[in-house]
């Protein structure tokens, strides 16, 4: 009698990334998003995509809504991601567009995904943002063109509702599955 033994290995893909489509919740978006890739010089490690939603929401809605699609509001971390990101929207939105941005309870403003708050882009010229001037002024929002200046960052009751821009992870895990396979001959 002879026993022979085999082994097999097999490798799967498991993408991290969500599919684009419609969440069918009242939390989820309307629209379908276009996904756009970050250009790759933007930011050092940018494997982000990110998408801009028309429809308009509460700072809490809007950011369910790239939760359920598996991202985020968007973290603005310097110049060049804000412009890109104003970039999206400056020909659609005609009010300000939600980001990530949020003041805690400490009143000093941090992004939503724990990512470092270094870069800002307050509106400074005539409205001295943040200027917390009315309640509940709590999250941040980038703003359509104001004295000439494009992208500028303002902070909004987080109860209006505004159009706004997720960003999600464009990375991927691989998992190995290893399978042993046994064969008797007799």
């Amino acid at each position: 009698a002879t026993t022979t033994v085999a082994t097999t290995a097999a490798a799967t893909t498991v993408a991290t990334t969500v599919a684009a489509t419609t969440v069918a919740t009242t939390a989820g978006p309307t629209s379908i998003p276009v996904w756009l890739l970050a250009p790759a010089n933007l930011v050092a490690g940018a494997d982000q995509e990110f998408a801009f939603f028309e429809e308009q929401k509460t700072f809490a809605a809007a950011s369910e809504s790239c939760r359920l699609l598996g991202g985020e509001l968007a973290s603005v971390t310097t110049r060049r991601l804000n412009d890109h990101i104003y970039g999206l929207f400056q020909d659609q939105a005609k009010k300000p567009v939600w980001i990530g941005g949020q003041r805690n309870t400490h009143g000093n403003f941090e992004w939503l995904n724990g990512k470092r708050w270094s870069y800002t882009n307050w509106e400074r010229r005539s409205t001295l943002q943040p200027d917390g001037a009315l309640v509940n002024e709590h999250c941040v929002s980038i703003g359509d063109e104001v004295n000439g200046r494009r992208g500028k960052w303002f902070d909004q009751n987080c109860d209006n509702q505004f159009s706004f821009v997720c960003a999600r992870s464009t990375l991927t895990t691989t998992t190995t599955t290893t399978t042993a396979t046994t064969a008797t001959t007799t």
